[in-house]
């Protein structure tokens, strides 16, 4: 009687482990993981595994659309939601890239060597709005461009420093957040993160709105979205303002 060999022994091991870890399926309840949700008229976007996924509003039937070793962010919804635009590290650079809600190949849209960071569409949907430090030469700010979906140059809005923003969803007002001041840790205070927006209706009218201040331990709607005092409302497909919810609801 022939002895088996240790390196036969250890071979069919493995191939009994390997096969082990494929039989069990996927663990759909195991969503820990997904983060950057982003709602359409009909789906959901979302990033899981550093790659763009997309879902029914209800969950279901999700779909991957980007397989690129590269990493994807910020998804959002054109407002027909027929495409959607996010940031892609990409060739060693992070870009503002649009691809078919439906599943397609990505366009690049920006192609600066500084992060081009996706806020969002024009209220049209013609353009994405998105966050640059290109004309920084310290990199200690970032401002606010567009760049048309068509493609085409990047335009500079009229805002001096920003590193979140978005439209209204009737495009005559942006709300964004400055840069936050640097200062001594003994002077922050807790739920002071500044709110600015601009009416586009008349140029050059900027309105400061700073949330009051919160007891320690207590949230204040202006840090619901880890202090960016930007608030998503779902599952209608747009994003309201913390500061154009003061002005309809008297806050």
């Amino acid at each position: 009687m022939m002895k088996a060999s240790p390196l036969r022994f250890i071979s069919c091991l493995g191939i009994i482990l390997f096969a082990s870890l494929f039989s069990y399926g996927i663990d759909t309840k195991d969503t820990g993981l997904l983060t950057q949700p982003a709602i359409g008229p009909t789906q959901i976007a979302f990033v899981y595994a550093n790659d763009l996924w997309t879902a029914d509003l209800d969950g279901r039937n999700a779909r991957r659309l980007t397989t690129d070793i590269g990493l994807e962010m910020s998804p959002v919804f054109s407002p027909d939601g027929g495409f959607i635009a996010f940031s892609g590290q990409y060739d060693g650079n992070t870009d503002v890239y649009v691809v078919p809600a439906s599943g397609g190949v990505p366009k690049r849209l920006t192609w600066h060597p500084g992060a081009d960071i996706v806020q969002g569409f024009t209220p049209d949907g013609s353009a994405v709005l998105f966050t640059s430090g290109r004309f920084s030469f310290t990199g200690r700010y970032t401002q606010l461009f567009t760049v048309p979906v068509g493609g085409g140059f990047p335009e500079r809005l009229k805002i001096p420093h920003a590193f979140r923003a978005v439209y209204s969803p009737d495009g005559t007002r942006l709300a964004y957040n400055p840069p936050l001041r640097r200062v001594h840790p003994m002077e922050a205070l807790p739920g002071r993160d500044r709110l600015r927006h601009l009416d586009l209706r008349h140029e050059g009218q900027f309105r400061r709105e700073d949330p009051p201040a919160r007891r320690p331990g207590q949230r204040s709607r202006a840090d619901v979205d880890r202090g960016q005092g930007l608030l998503p409302v779902g599952p209608e497909r747009r994003v309201q303002h913390l500061l154009l919810r003061h002005e309809i609801q008297g806050d």
